[in-house]
């Protein structure tokens, strides 16, 4: 009994590892859950570094990224613009409001 149980904890903790990678593979910069990695309904600062991380990381791997992924980069990197009632979360209201000014600039 003790050995079905192990193997349905294994499987189901690789399960949940697939659909983490899957969803993560899914979003991109401007969906709220590709920053909050946790799924807490708000951005941290750590999320938000993790994000900012992966980005440059996809940069370095394409020599510098194109201009568009620097413009990306630079828009992002400070979490204290998006932090708008500076409670050191970003909410998705926060978030939506700050995707929307992008796209008006």
């Amino acid at each position: 009994m003790q050995r079905h149980w192990l193997t349905l904890m294994a499987g189901s903790a690789l399960v949940m590892s697939m659909a983490a990678t899957t969803h993560a593979q899914e979003s991109d910069e401007s969906d709220f859950a590709f920053w909050d990695t946790d799924a807490s309904g708000d951005i941290s600062r750590e999320e938000w570094d993790g994000g900012i991380a992966n980005i440059r990381t996809g940069m370095q791997a394409e020599d510098g990224g194109n201009e568009d992924d620097r413009a990306l980069y630079n828009t992002y990197r400070d979490y204290n613009e998006v932090d708008l009632n500076d409670d050191e979360r970003i909410d998705s209201d926060e978030f939506e409001r700050f995707q929307d000014s992008l796209e008006n600039q």
